[in-house]
């Protein structure tokens, strides 16, 4: 009598008592005070960014310390850009010294130019002559070489490599009518190819979602054991042996930005564009036919809603332009903030989110794949 039955569940896989189970809920108030704590951080980040009545835009990340807000194309420079960027910027240091010396000697010779006219002396005039347009035309030369250099970094920056053939592919191939190239580069983004378009989100819980994936994975294999086990639920375990049992993780974090302060720094607008309606701001057109983007910080953008994964996430877009330095850089901290996650904030966020809001993979993707990790996860584990 009393004994647990170690044959069947394991040693200590026994269901748990009625006190025990009200000592681990009483651990988990711990990770619920700091649970509670994170959204108290997420409210006061509101109020900073002077977001608390309009809707801010979130993005969450696994790692804290090692991620960035840039989009996927611009997160690692091929070696074909360095290398073409560092010779280009070469080239334009070796001459401006030598745009800076024929400076000096054009006024030297304008001095003697006019020293010879007073003297009377024609012939030397006209050789002094002849000496300043040469020395003018060579730092002409010197600095159209410098212009063009430029010219071509500014390209590379604003169209790294392989950005124009991997839209024109996709965009031949997906076998969808797209209204425009807008279209066709945000599905290109939720389909997971690299753009210039960095995701976010007008709710909390897809950010969170996001944010939470390493936690969630871990700790959803703690728990499907303890489910095979027909153990009490999800709190038989203390925060602490959740913590113990799924090991170190990064600190994750989750992004809040004004959308409508940053717009009216880029745009001088105060408000979120739809530049999937603009024809004059035509993504191909304008950057990668003519090279001819007009803004130099990056720009919120509505996303068309095309798909239901799209929808369902509620996504948004930040469109980079010229500057490619991630957000937070550009910006700065009156128009994004960055608010991290505790370890027992976050094991609690994955039990809010899954089990309390029933957020997961498929109500985010709404894809036959996610269906069927959805099904398999809830009924056949």
């Amino acid at each position: 009598m009393g004994r647990a039955r170690a044959g069947k569940h394991g040693v200590g896989s026994s269901i748990l008592s009625p006190r025990s189970i009200e000592l681990s809920l009483m651990t988990w108030k711990i990770a619920a005070d700091e649970w509670s704590e994170f959204l108290h951080k997420i409210s006061l980040t509101r109020e900073t960014l002077r977001c608390s009545w309009t809707s801010p835009w979130f993005r969450g990340h696994t790692n804290s310390a090692d991620y960035k807000l840039l989009p996927g194309i611009l997160r690692k420079q091929t070696d074909r850009d360095t290398s073409r960027i560092r010779r280009l910027t070469e080239q334009i240091e070796k001459l401006k010294p030598t745009i800076a010396v024929r400076k000096t000697d054009i006024a030297a010779i304008r001095k003697e130019l006019t020293s010879e006219h007073r003297a009377g002396n024609s012939g030397l005039a006209k050789a002094v002559q002849a000496s300043l347009a040469a020395k003018r035309q060579e730092m002409e030369q010197a600095r159209k070489a410098a212009n063009s250099a430029q010219s071509q970094i500014d390209k590379i920056n604003l169209v790294p490599t392989g950005e124009r053939e991997a839209f024109i592919e996709f965009s031949a191939r997906a076998g969808q009518q797209f209204a425009n190239s807008w279209e066709v580069l945000a599905e290109m983004q939720h389909c997971g190819v690299p753009t210039r378009l960095l995701d976010w989100s007008e709710t909390l819980a897809s950010a969170l979602f996001f944010a939470l994936r390493k936690y969630s994975e871990r700790i959803d294999f703690v728990w499907a054991a303890d489910k095979a086990k027909k153990t009490s639920g999800p709190f038989q375990r203390t925060p602490f042996e959740v913590l113990s049992a799924i090991g170190p993780l990064p600190v994750p974090s989750v992004w809040v930005l004004n959308p409508f302060r940053a717009s009216e720094k880029t745009t001088e607008r105060n408000r979120i564009w739809d530049i999937s309606r603009q024809p004059e701001y035509d993504y191909f057109q304008r950057f990668v036919i003519d090279k001819s983007w007009d803004f130099e910080d990056p720009i919120p953008a509505f996303s068309p809603w095309r798909s239901p994964r799209m929808a369902a996430q509620q996504g948004t877009f930040v469109v980079w332009g010229r500057d490619r330095r991630p957000l937070d850089e550009i910006l700065g901290s009156d128009y994004v903030a960055e608010v991290c996650l505790s370890e027992k904030a976050a094991i609690y966020g994955v039990f809010m989110l899954k089990h309390m809001l029933a957020i997961d993979h498929f109500s985010l993707f709404r894809d036959l794949d996610s269906l069927a990790e959805s099904v398999t996860e809830r009924y056949l584990k």
